[in-house]
């Protein structure tokens, strides 16, 4: 395995450099890229759910007593 002392800086770097080249797309691109990623994975479509919810406090609160309502149904819920 060839371990790169330097890679973890490097990608920081890029990570910020990406940020920067996407807050020049300004938010109406951003957001319509951002739905257009959730129809293809689900994990995307969560996060962005919650994201959009952020605008909306009660609507936040919705969504996680929506989620933590299915938690507590599935069958992989720890029971104390």
């Amino acid at each position: 395995m060839i371990v790169n002392p330097g890679g973890e800086r490097q990608v920081a770097k890029d990570n910020e450099q990406i940020q920067l080249l996407l807050t020049r797309l300004g938010a109406e691109r951003l957001a319509a890229e951002l739905v257009h990623l959730a129809d293809y994975d689900r994990a995307i479509e969560r996060r962005v759910k919650l994201l959009a919810k952020e605008a909306d406090p009660k609507g936040l609160a919705a969504e996680l007593g929506r989620r933590i309502g299915g938690l507590r149904r599935s069958s992989r819920f720890v029971h104390s």
